[in-house]
C-alpha cells in the first residue's frame, strides 16, 4: 500500500517557521512575543496551533502577519495572505510540495526590489514579493515537470494563444487539428519512453 506524503496548509507554514528559529534568535524572540511561549521546551507545535485572542487564528496565522500585510490587497477581496499564498502553489489535488513552498518563500524575502519614491514598504513581506515568491517557484516546477515528462511542452503548445477557460470539446479540436497525440506519440518512440494513455 503506497504511503501518502501530502503537506498540509499548516505543515509547510510549520516548516518555514521552524527553519527561521533555528537559525534566527531574533525570530525565537517574535514567536515568544506573538504567541507568549516559549520556543524554547520543545513542543513548538504547542504555539503553532495554539489559538490566540482571536479563536479564528493560530499562531502561525500571527506570525505571518507580523511579517506581511493581512490581506494580499487593501481587503479581503483579493485574499487572506495566509490561504493565498498556499493556494496559488497548489495543483489541482490542492498538493504543495515543501520544495516548491520554500523556494516561494526564499524568493519572496531574499529578492525583493528596491521600493519606489511613491511606494512605502510596511512590512518585511508585501503582497509584490509574496506574487514574486509564487511566479518563481511555479516557473521552477514547470522547468522540474518538462524535465521528468518531456511531451509536456508537446501537449501545451497547442495551446499557446488560447483563453481559458476553455471547454473540452475545444481542447479535442485544438488537439486533433494539431496531430497532438501523435506527435506526443512519435517523440515517446524517440526518447524510448512509455506513451502516457498507454
Amino acid at each position: 500500500e503506497a504511503i501518502k506524503l501530502d503537506w498540509t496548509r499548516e505543515d509547510l507554514y510549520a516548516l518555514i517557521w521552524s527553519q527561521l528559529g533555528q537559525h534566527s534568535l531574533e525570530f525565537r524572540k517574535l514567536v515568544k512575543t506573538i504567541t507568549n511561549q516559549s520556543w524554547e521546551g520543545g513542543n513548538q507545535s504547542a504555539w503553532m496551533h495554539k489559538e490566540l485572542e482571536d479563536p479564528k487564528e493560530t499562531g502561525m496565522q500571527a506570525i505571518l502577519r507580523m511579517l506581511t500585510t493581512m490581506y494580499m490587497g487593501s481587503n479581503k477581496k483579493r485574499g487572506i495572505t495566509y490561504s493565498w499564498w498556499f493556494k496559488h502553489l497548489a495543483d489541482s489535488k490542492n498538493r504543495v510540495s515543501p520544495r516548491t513552498f520554500q523556494h516561494s518563500f526564499t524568493t519572496a524575502i531574499c529578492n525583493k526590489p528596491e521600493v519606489g519614491f511613491f511606494e512605502q514598504r510596511t512590512h518585511v513581506l508585501m503582497p509584490a514579493d509574496i506574487q514574486r515568491g509564487v511566479q518563481s517557484a511555479s516557473q521552477d516546477r514547470v522547468a522540474e515537470l518538462r524535465e521528468g515528462y518531456h511531451w509536456i511542452e508537446t501537449a501545451l503548445d497547442a495551446f499557446r494563444a488560447q483563453v481559458v477557460p476553455v471547454e473540452w470539446k475545444k481542447i479535442e479540436e485544438i488537439w486533433s487539428a494539431n496531430q497532438v497525440q501523435n506527435k506526443i506519440a512519435d517523440a515517446c518512440k524517440k526518447f524510448e519512453v512509455f506513451i502516457p494513455w498507454e
